[in-house]
């Protein structure tokens, strides 16, 4: 069988307050039974003409929320919205796979970038439970410019893997609060 199980989460960011009125329960049992790991992609928002991202700050409650569940994994966008990687400390239990990669800008984001969004995050969460990943799905760039953020994203991850790894960064007081 497959190792993880994904659930794609549309609206949870748009409609907050079903979250905890019956949103985590319903997720709660989609993963009832399963033999595979669980995640949940939590969509932030698309950008709509006319309408400012966030549509509502409801990324914290979410996490809140999300943290109670029995979900193993959470797929977070981060970079698209720029949020504060501090959020984390919401959802210390679970897996992020923290986007930092823009799924709706075709520009290549930096690698060093990239690198230090990681760092920052591991700054919030421990970082074995911190995978690197775009927002969200990249079907709507070009085979090109996919491939190209991909690289990107693999280099950014490296760069930060090996940081975190070297003992002087330890030294320089660098750790999770």
């Amino acid at each position: 069988g497959p190792a993880v199980i994904q659930f794609d989460e549309p609206v949870f960011s748009r409609y907050p307050e079903k979250v905890a009125e019956w949103g985590i329960e319903a997720l709660d049992r989609c993963a009832e039974g399963l033999n595979a790991q669980t995640a949940v992609h939590v969509c932030y928002s698309y950008t709509i003409p006319g309408v400012p991202r966030p549509i509502k700050p409801s990324y914290p409650m979410i996490l809140a929320e999300l943290e109670r569940s029995q979900i193993d994994q959470l797929a977070l966008e981060f970079q698209a919205p720029q949020l504060d990687p501090a959020l984390l400390e919401l959802c210390p239990s679970k897996t992020v796979l923290f986007g930092c990669i823009d799924n709706a800008n075709p520009e290549i984001e930096n690698s060093q970038e990239i690198a230090q969004r990681l760092l920052a995050a591991a700054e919030h969460h421990d970082p074995e439970k911190l995978q690197a990943a775009p927002d969200c799905g990249l079907v709507l760039l070009s085979q090109a410019t996919a491939r190209a953020k991909l690289s990107a994203l693999f280099r950014g991850a490296q760069i930060a893997r090996d940081q975190l790894a070297d003992p002087r960064r330890k030294a320089r007081g660098h750790h999770r609060h």
